[in-house]
């Protein structure tokens, strides 16, 4: 076809074109020349692995949703797979928070009807708690505030509507730069179902989850051995019969490891798999009785750790003899599994560790139970030590340095204070009135020599010795602000500090002001989730030691710099009393780490046993706090 377009129509195309071009090259230029491509954050240059990638996430222009992430290898060596526990790398936490995060749970327990459940008050506590540091409680206010949860009824406006996804988001990247494990599996999630993101990306998500399994979530741990145990592919929705995905040995190392943490999802998962392997002649290690042994144990544990599942498969074992019982029916025992089964589908927050103290395995014999349902239930329940003010000698204390019942001293906050001496001189404080010191501000003041060495009484003679050591013991010292600061009559011969001019030997500090002390209300045991005791004994002993008491015993870590301090001796917010065991006298206590299943060096004597209740195996209760 010929192009019938006059000559100055394609002259003028053609120089259009040309400026286009020109234009494009030299802003291109100006832009490179003075906005220069900023380096690709970390982050985003290389795949996100685990713990120790984790400052990372510390650059403030990453965005956690974002990171580089390894692909997940369903095929993976198991051996390349190192058992971690989340609580282990998650931030402490503290009393304050942790009771907030406690009366939350009882606000929205399944012990109450749904219409009387508090949402609204709950997701107050639980943010507080979260701004104190709490990541569980952070976790709780994300995942409901994701959804929207209660409901409005006659008894209260108790709905929770969604927040916005950027909100949700954004608090669940908070947690991954704090290294929260669960938070990367909660991506994870979102990435799935494309929550507050452009589109899900099922790829993205297992890719999380594996993440999240590697730093220790017993959440991903467990899903991920889901897929791997049922040689299916559901990334999709898509089932794949010809088992490409299978990873047995994987599949039991996950599970092995969320078990572990007292995950009661995973025990379920675990008991049951080991269970039907034994039964078809797949024993991992070939020995099928010791399988179902293990079997046994694990749904055992599985009913401590809470799991209603657990519960009602060891009822149908027993109650049907099934070969993980030996093929011994055993109705008793069934009962009082059907019984705590009941018991958790009403209230899934509850935890039964000292369930053997009531229900052992064969071949021990089962106490007696009057089948009160509340009896065989609170018997199997934790023991927690009622909080209560610390008692301290100056309470007992005359005078000045008495601290009133409940009180103890606490430093104020932006206090830097600076120690002062007791007395003014012109040598000592030029252009300052001679004489006695007076308070600075009404609070408590600890006295001490201004010397910086014990004196003899050749260096400075008997007078300034007998000062020194009549000082040294002073307990903190009140004083209202403006008050002269004279020690006559605080010591025992008064005489000494007759003088002003003798307060010259002591430098004072302020250390705060007397406050009420903060006792935590036990909201688990106010609901009947634990029983509170008023104290626990002073009998310790080793792992493995024989016990010398049968009782109920509670792991205690003794050393400060252990990777398992925080979590067993943290006080009112230790998970110790969830590891609770009743051993019976002549039996061998148990090895924590061995429980616990971390490569852990534990040096004899850092992780001991205390007899929290000395009992025997039976229903009897401890007298309450």
């Amino acid at each position: 076809m010929m192009n019938n377009r006059p000559p100055h129509t394609r002259l003028v195309k053609a120089v259009t074109i040309t400026l286009l071009l020109a234009v494009f090259v030299g802003g291109t230029f100006l832009l490179l020349h003075f906005y220069p491509i900023m380096p690709t954050p970390q982050a985003y240059a290389q795949p996100f692995t685990a713990q120790s990638d984790l400052a990372l996430l510390s650059e403030p222009e990453v965005l956690p949703r974002n990171i580089n992430l390894l692909a997940f290898d369903p095929h993976r060596d198991s051996n390349a797979f190192t058992c971690r526990h989340a609580a282990d790398h998650a931030p402490a936490l503290t009393t304050q928070a942790q009771a907030l995060h406690e009366q939350a749970m009882t606000l929205t327990s399944g012990l109450l009807w749904p219409e009387e459940q508090n949402w609204p008050a709950a997701m107050k506590l639980w943010q507080q708690a979260a701004e104190m540091g709490h990541w569980k409680a952070a976790l709780m206010w994300l995942q409901n505030a994701r959804t929207g949860v209660g409901i409005n009824s006659s008894k209260g406006a108790f709905y929770v509507p969604p927040a916005p996804p950027e909100t949700v988001l954004k608090g669940t990247e908070a947690l991954m730069r704090q290294g929260v494990a669960d938070a990367f599996f909660w991506m994870g999630d979102y990435h799935r179902t494309g929550y507050g993101l452009k589109r899900g990306d099922a790829d993205r998500a297992w890719a999380f989850w594996q993440l999240a399994a590697d730093m220790g979530s017993a959440k991903a741990q467990t899903k991920i051995a889901l897929t791997l145990e049922l040689i299916r592919r559901d990334m999709e929705g898509q089932r794949d019969f010809n088992g490409m995905w299978a990873n047995r040995p994987l599949m039991y190392k996950l599970l092995e490891c969320a078990h572990a943490q007292g995950y009661g999802p995973a025990s379920i998962e675990l008991g049951r798999w080991l269970d039907l392997d034994a039964e078809h002649g797949r024993a991992v290690n070939g020995d099928t009785d010791a399988q179902f042994r293990r079997a046994l144990q694990v749904l055992h544990d599985g009913v401590k750790f809470g799991s209603e599942d657990a519960a009602n498969y060891l009822f149908s074992s027993f109650d049907n003899g099934d070969a993980l019982v030996q093929y011994a029916k055993d109705p008793a025992r069934a009962r009082r599994y059907s019984t705590l089964g009941d018991a958790l589908y009403n209230d899934p927050d509850r935890r039964f560790p000292n369930l053997d103290k009531v229900l052992p395995l064969p071949p021990a014999k089962l106490p007696q139970w009057d089948s009160n349902p509340k009896t065989l239930i609170d018997a199997a329940q934790g023991l927690r030590v009622t909080p209560k003010p610390v008692s301290l000698p100056a309470h007992g204390a005359k005078g000045r340095a008495h601290i009133p019942e409940g009180h103890a001293i606490f430093m104020l906050p932006n206090i830097s204070p600076r120690p002062f001496v007791g007395f003014n001189s012109i040598l000592s404080v030029p252009e300052v009135r001679v004489g006695i010191v007076r308070a600075q501000r009404s609070g408590y003041y600890q006295a001490s020599s201004v010397f910086d060495h014990v004196l003899t009484p050749q260096e400075y003679g008997v007078d300034a010795y007998v000062r020194q050591q009549a000082i040294s013991g002073l307990a903190p010292l009140f004083y209202e602000a403006g008050e002269p600061m004279r020690l006559t009559g605080q010591v025992s011969e008064e005489f000494w500090f007759e003088n002003d001019a003798s307060h010259a030997d002591i430098q004072w500090l302020f250390v705060g002001e007397a406050h009420k002390q903060y006792v935590p209300t036990d909201w688990l045991a106010r609901q009947g989730t634990v029983l509170p005791i008023a104290s626990a004994t002073g009998t310790f002993c080793g792992e493995g030691d024989v016990c010398p008491q049968s009782g109920i015993w509670q792991p205690v870590v003794t050393v400060k710099d252990h990777a398992l301090y925080k979590r067993f001796n943290s006080g009112f917010s230790s998970e110790a009393w969830r590891h609770q065991s009743f051993v019976v006298q002549g039996e061998p206590l148990p090895s924590l780490t061995a429980r616990l299943g971390l490569p852990l060096e534990t040096p004899d004597q850092v992780i001991r046993w205390r007899l929290m209740w000395a009992c025997e195996r039976g229903i009897a209760l401890p007298e309450r706090a």
